[in-house]
């Protein structure tokens, strides 16, 4: 599609709340558990049916908590709230919060191997243990802030789109970080990753407020410059070998266009030419906004008053007439100078109005300037778009983290889009943790900044969240939700296993986590608090802060998932794993093949538990297959399990795109054999068709849980 690009200078900037606040009147409980309020918008965006809602000040306690929005009827919303009072009169606050993933530093080896990835929520100013910046946003007005209570969420991270993690604006007094002599005001971020070290700042090239600017500040390439002020950073390159390869920032925000912000809300910035060793070469610097042209002359022609250069395209997207060009290097000095392009007669030629231009073969540098003022924009997110092929891992990487999926049976086509999505950790009030002592943040004490939004799962509310070193602070853990949305003929409709490696914050878990959970939910976006699925399988603990990995396997649409754990529950010692599901105990895994007869009875012998290690002893069998958990069709009541066939090509090991599963045979039957053992006994039906082809069993828990452990080849033996 092509762009149209307006060019409008000293345009007003549109920066507003990214969060949505609303004056609630009136609450009435049409079918328990759903509570509908009716509300009037105060400011921020649109309300959004999945995003999580904070509902303070009702006089009826039951109507206050943390909810997902499931409709939104005319002037009016509706949750799950099963407390909720109907109240004519009564007035709230809600507050729907949109908290972003930042901007994505993407680092490309020369075989175009991902070598780093990292969001500027994970680069952060604080230098522990002793200079901790954690703050939140002036509000209300100060100093020019466009923001509001609900954006003040803590963070010393943030920097490239002015230090507020909502996307709203504080305004250049707060978000300068260089020469700045405002008492309040965010720091410059760093990291050091693989051998690259990173910063990230907000400078003022011009006068922003009471602060005098540098002077024109532009990324290393000259096409992206402040206006007056925006986010820039710098790679460093610390490997003590060249760098080949390609270095690029992007993100996608919700305001586009010039003169600050991306055109279509699409920001990128890329670097081709390496890195050196030592001196000027050693660095590049990109800038939060759109690829400005880089053109390499070639010749000029002067015709009437005007000036045809030949040319052609270094970098960014092709020449538009209205552009502004910037022509250095020539030769001739005529031919050098600021102008406006008028014409472009051919795909490699341009002419502006320069009567002072000279006819000459002779080479020079143009440059068409992209504006930028990157707090202006509401944040930038950044999703990675994983491309699935069946048994086939896909990983999207956040700095030292990562998340890994593997599906089952997705068709040709189908993608998956990974958003991490940074929420406030813990404390969790009114729940008793007992194995952690005070002074541990989030158990028992204040945090340094308070929030007015905090991780909830009020399905599970015995727990709190995993927080990532990466994107935590000193007094500040973080935990990251991961915003899953699938594309592609499948709709997302596929059986997968999932791995998440994360680093735990060792400044708010220092010995480790015990009983941990998966949590999920279906139908919605980040940040969520309905979880209501938890599909983990093992957990293995490493020692704190360094990488560990949660695995779960479900099925299902677009999604929101974090990583929990039970703060009363024992730590996992370092190098210990955890299991919740074990089986099919002598069967061999796959690749291989277990032979089955048509017609036999197969027993599949497994153990089943919670993550804290308590057998779980009254399992039910669900005699339907594809259940939209917690509820099975069939009406077996919780816990149960489920077991369904799904044939597969024996050669390559795929399923045929549109095959679904099947339940088993009702002349199965499922064995409690105590202790949290089970025996299935798979009756497989009796027919020479099936024989030479094969099958996965597909084992399906009330908790969103979904295993395939073996493979069978149906076979006389």
């Amino acid at each position: 599609m092509a762009a149209v690009l307006i060019l409008v200078l000293f345009a007003p900037a549109i920066a507003f709340s990214q969060a949505t606040n609303v004056t609630i009147t009136d609450v009435s409980v049409i079918a328990a558990p759903n509570a509908t309020y009716t509300y009037s918008s105060s400011s921020g965006p649109a309300l959004q049916v999945g995003k999580s809602i904070v509902i303070t000040g009702m006089s009826n306690a039951g109507n206050n908590g943390t909810f997902t929005i499931t409709a939104l009827p005319p002037t009016s919303f509706t949750v799950v709230n099963a407390t909720g009072v109907a109240a004519s009169g009564q007035t709230g606050t809600g507050i729907e919060f949109n908290i972003t993933s930042g901007a994505l530093l993407t680092i490309r080896d020369s075989n175009n191997a991902a070598v780093l990835k990292i969001y500027d929520s994970q680069i952060h100013s604080s230098t522990p243990p002793n200079n901790p910046t954690v703050q939140v946003v002036p509000i209300n007005g100060i100093n020019g802030s466009s923001c509001n209570s609900a954006d003040q969420i803590p963070t010393d991270a943030y920097v490239l789109q002015g230090g507020s993690p909502t996307g709203c604006d504080p305004n250049d007094p707060f978000e300068v970080t260089d020469n700045n002599t405002n008492t309040t005001h965010q720091a410059s971020g760093k990291a050091d990753l693989l051998g690259f070290h990173i910063e990230t700042h907000y400078i003022c090239a011009g006068t922003c407020g009471n602060i005098t600017g540098t002077g024109p500040v532009c990324n290393t390439s000259g096409t992206i410059c402040a206006n007056p002020d925006s986010g820039f950073i710098t790679i460093r390159n610390d490997t003590g070998s060249a760098f080949t390869g390609t270095i690029s920032l992007t993100g996608n925000s919700p305001t586009p266009g010039d003169p600050y912000c991306p055109v279509n809300g699409v920001a990128s910035d890329t670097w081709t030419s390496g890195l050196t060793t030592s001196g000027t070469g050693q660095s590049v610097t990109l800038a939060l906004g759109s690829q400005g042209t880089k053109v390499a002359l070639s010749a000029a022609s002067f015709s009437a008053s005007n000036t045809t250069y030949t040319y052609t395209l270094t970098s960014g997207p092709t020449l538009q007439m209205g552009q502004t060009i910037t022509i250095t290097g020539m030769a001739d000095g005529g031919n050098n100078g600021t102008f406006t392009i008028t014409a472009l007669p051919t795909s490699t030629s341009f002419t502006v109005a320069n009567a002072s231009g000279v006819t000459a073969t002779e080479s020079g540098t143009g440059i068409v300037i992209k504006l930028a003022d990157s707090s202006n924009c509401g944040g930038f997110n950044q999703a990675q778009t994983l491309t699935l092929v069946q048994n086939v891992r896909q990983t999207a990487f956040f700095g030292k983290d990562d998340y890994q999926i593997t599906t089952l049976n997705s068709a040709s086509g189908d993608t998956l889009d990974v958003l991490p999505v940074p929420v406030p950790a813990g404390p969790l009030g009114s729940v008793n943790f007992t194995a952690f002592s005070n002074g541990q943040f989030g158990f028992g004490v204040t945090p340094t900044a308070t929030s007015p939004l905090r991780f909830s799962a009020t399905n599970f509310n015995n727990l709190a969240c995993l927080a990532y070193a990466d994107f935590s602070a000193p007094g500040n853990p973080v935990c990251v939700e991961l915003q899953l949305t699938p594309s592609g003929p499948s709709g997302g409709h596929y059986f997968f296993t999932a791995q998440t490696d994360q680093n735990i914050d060792k400044n708010s878990l220092p010995n480790g986590v015990g009983g941990p959970a998966f949590l999920g939910q279906h139908l919605v976006s980040c940040p969520a608090s309905g979880f209501d699925i938890n599909i983990i399988t093992a957990f293995q603990a490493p020692p704190v802060t360094f990488g560990d990995y949660t695995r779960g396997s479900d099925s299902g649409t677009g999604s929101c998932w974090v990583m929990a754990f039970d703060p009363n529950a024992t730590a996992v010692p370092p190098g210990s794993i955890v299991s919740t599901f074990a089986g099919f105990a002598g069967l061999i895994p796959p690749p291989t093949f277990n032979l089955v007869n048509p017609g036999s009875a197969e027993p599949l012998n497994f153990t089943y538990s919670t993550s804290s290690g308590s057998p779980i002893t009254n399992l039910n069998w669900c005699t339907s297959a594809n259940n939209l958990e917690p509820t099975c069709a069939a009406g077996a009541s919780r816990p149960w399990v489920s077991f369904g066939t799904l044939p597969f090509n024996c050669s390559t090991g795929l399923v045929a795109t549109g095959v679904a599963e099947t339940a088993v045979s009702g002349s199965s039957n499922l064995q409690n054999l105590g202790g949290g053992s089970y025996r299935f006994n798979w009756k497989t039906v009796k027919s020479n068709a099936l024989l030479g082809t094969c099958a996965v069993v597909i084992v399906q828990f009330d908790t969103g849980l979904v295993v395939f452990p073996d493979d069978f080849k149906y076979a006389k033996q």
